[in-house]
C-alpha cells in the first residue's frame, strides 16, 4: 500500500517529485514507479531495508517503496564503511541499498548479501541469501539515528501512524498548499528534513530531490529553475548564509524559510525574519526531535516579535507539559522537564535486531530531555538535561554558558578536566573577556571555572549540530589556560559537517 496519504493521489498528474534537478514525476508516475519496483524487495515476510543513500533521486525511492512493499526502512544515510558495518551486523537487514560493498571497508558482512538490482540513479540493491534474522514489528515503519547517537547503532521506531500523524500535523499547523514546492536541503535521514519530503507529498505538495550541498551554486540553480517556494535548514545553515551574506532576495519565488535542529540566536531570527517579510514571505521557528518522528512545535511568521525565545507552540494533536523533579506538573513560566504526548510519538529505541520486533513501549508520550517553561501555550526552551555539570558544588548549565558567549560569535560549552568548563570560540574579542568575567559573577564561580579557547570552526556533526564528543576530547586531553590565547587547536568541521 502506498504510504503517507499517496493513495489518493495514484491517478493524479500533478508533480510530486523533481528528480535530479529537472525531471518531473507526477503522482501517477510515482505509484507506478514504486509499484515496478516491488519485485526488487520481495520477500515473504516483513522485512528491513538498510539505506546508505541520501538526498537523492534513489534515497527517496527507496524509502517510499518499502512502506509501498509493507517492510520498514532503516534510512541510515552516507556512512563510511566501518559504520555502515556497525549498523549491518546489528540490524542484519534483509535489503541494503546503497552500501559501499567493495574492498576490505565493506567487512565481512558482504557475503551473506547478493546483488539484485539498482535504483535509478545507480545505487546497488544488495539481498540477504539466507533467512530473516528476526522478526520485524507490525507496526514497525521507520528506523532513524537520533542526533545524540550519531557514530551507535541506537534508533527510534517510527510506526507509519507516527508518520502520518506528524506529516498531516505539520501540514494543518503551517498551511501547506498544493502549489507549495519543497527542496531537499537536509539529509532524509535527519528526521526534520524527511518531515520536509512527508509533509508535501501529504499536502499534494512536490520536493525537488537535489543532492547539491546547499552552499553550493549548482543547488541554487535548481532552487530557481524548478521556481521552489520552501527552503528548510538548520541553524549553522542559516548562520553561515548570514555569514556569507548569502542575498536570498535573487530567488523571487522562495516564499517560506522554516529552522529547527537548534537554538537560532535572535539576531539570526529578526534578520531572516524581517528579510522574509519584506517580500511578503514567511520565516517559521520550530522545534522538534526525532523520537517525536520530527516537529513538535512551530512558531507562526510575525510572532518573534511578541515572543522573543519561543520555538512556538504544539502542533494539531499533540499537547506539553512542563514537570518538576517529582513528575509534577508546573505552572505557566515555570522551568522545568518538557514532556510531549501525541500520536507522533515514537514505538521506542532499538540497538540490535532482536529490538526490532516489539511494539510501542512509548504509551504515546516522550520526556523530551531539553529544559523549559510554557507561556500562553507558547514553549521556550533554556537547555538540555544532560547538559548540567557540577563545579565546586554548584549546578552550571552549558547550554546557559554558551548562549551568554554567541551574541559576540559562535561558542559551544563542555566539561573540561577537574573543575573546569572550556568555552571554544571562533573569534578572539576582548569582548569575550567581558562576558566570562560577567558570567562567573553571576553564577558565583571561581576564576578559574571557566576557560576560553579560540579554534577556527566549531565542529558539526553530520546532522548539523554542534560536535560536543569531538569538543569534549580536546577540552579533556589538551591542558587549558585560564583565559583564552590568541591562537589555539584548529579543529575543522567534522566530516560532511558543512552544508
Amino acid at each position: 500500500m502506498l504510504p503517507l496519504s499517496l493513495q489518493s493521489r495514484t491517478r493524479s498528474d500533478a508533480v510530486a517529485l523533481v528528480a535530479g534537478g529537472e525531471r518531473c514525476l507526477s503522482f501517477r508516475d510515482l505509484s507506478r514507479m514504486l509499484s515496478e519496483l516491488q519485485w526488487l524487495f520481495e520477500r515473504p515476510e516483513k522485512a528491513l531495508i538498510a539505506v546508505f543513500v541520501d538526498r537523492d533521486f534513489d534515497a527517496v525511492l527507496a524509502y517510499l517503496a518499502s512502506l509501498s512493499c509493507g517492510h520498514a526502512c532503516g534510512l541510515f544515510g552516507v556512512l563510511p564503511g566501518p559504520a555502515q558495518e556497525l549498523f549491518i551486523e546489528n540490524y542484519r537487514p534483509e535489503f541494503v541499498v546503497g552500501a559501499d560493498a567493495d574492498g576490505e571497508s565493506a567487512g565481512s558482512w558482504q557475503r551473506d548479501y547478493l546483488p539484485v538490482g539498482a535504483l535509478p540513479s545507480g545505487s546497488v540493491i544488495l539481498r540477504r541469501s539466507g533467512p530473516s534474522a528476526g522478526v520485524v514489528g507490525a507496526e514497525l515503519a521507520l528506523l532513524l539515528a537520533t542526533s545524540g547517537s550519531t557514530g551507535s547503532p541506537m534508533v527510534v521506531r517510527l510506526s507509519q501512524a507516527n508518520l502520518e500523524a506528524n506529516a498531516s500535523a505539520i501540514v494543518e499547523a503551517m498551511g501547506i498548499r498544493s502549489e507549495d514546492r519543497a527542496v531537499t536541503s537536509l539529509p532524509l535521514s535527519h528526521g526534520y528534513g524527511l518531515s520536509v519530503l512527508n509533509s508535501h507529498l501529504a499536502a499534494g505538495a512536490s520536493v525537488v530531490v537535489c543532492a547539491d550541498r546547499v552552499l553550493s551554486t549548482r543547488f541554487w540553480r535548481s532552487v530557481s529553475r524548478n521556481e521552489v517556494t520552501s527552503f528548510a535548514g538548520v541553524p549553522v545553515i542559516y548562520e553561515t548564509l548570514h555569514g556569507r551574506r548569502f542575498d536570498l532576495t535573487r530567488f523571487p519565488s522562495l516564499a517560506t524559510l522554516t529552522v529547527s535542529g537548534g537554538p537560532l540566536a535572535h539576531d539570526f531570527v529578526r534578520y531572516f525574519a524581517e528579510l522574509m517579510e519584506r517580500g511578503g514571505g514567511q520565516f517559521w521557528l520550530c522545534y522538534g526531535q526525532t523520537e517525536a518522528t520530527a516537529r513538535i512545535t512551530c512558531l507562526p511568521p510575525r510572532e518573534w516579535r511578541q515572543r522573543p525565545g519561543s520555538v512556538g507552540r504544539v502542533i494539531p494533536g499533540g499537547s506539553l507539559r512542563v514537570e518538576g523533579t517529582a513528575g509534577a506538573a508546573l505552572a505557566d513560566g515555570e522551568r522545568g522537564a518538557i514532556v510531549y504526548s501525541g500520536p507522533a510519538v515514537m514505538l521506542g529505541y532499538a540497538q540490535t535486531r532482536a529490538d526490532l520486533g516489539g511494539g510501542d513501549v512509548m504509551g504515546g508520550s516522550v520526556v523530551t530531555g531539553d529544559l523549559g517553561y510554557l507561556r500562553d501555550g507558547f514553549l521556550y526552551l533554556t537547555g538540555r538535561a544532560k547538559r548540567i555539570v557540577k563545579v565546586f558544588g554548584f549546578r552550571v548549565e552549558l547550554d546557559q554558558i554558551e548562549a551568554a558567549f554567541r551574541p559576540a560569535g559562535p561558542a559551544a560549552a563542555v566539561r573540561g578536566t577537574g573543575e573546569t568548563i572550556v568555552v571554544f570560540t571562533e573569534r578572539h574579542r576582548d569582548e569575550h573577556d567581558e562576558i566570562r568575567a560577567g558570567l562567573l559573577r553571576q553564577l558565583s564561580l571561581p576564576p578559574g571555572v571557566l576557560a576560553l579557547r579560540q579554534i577556527r570552526r566549531i565542529p558539526m556533526t553530520r546532522l548539523g549540530k554542534t560536535d560536543y564528543q569531538s569538543l569534549t576530547a580536546v577540552a579533556l586531553t589538551v591542558p587549558v589556560a585560564d583565559s583564552a590565547p590568541a591562537g589555539g587547536p584548529s579543529l575543522g568541521p567534522a566530516a560532511g559537517s558543512r552544508p
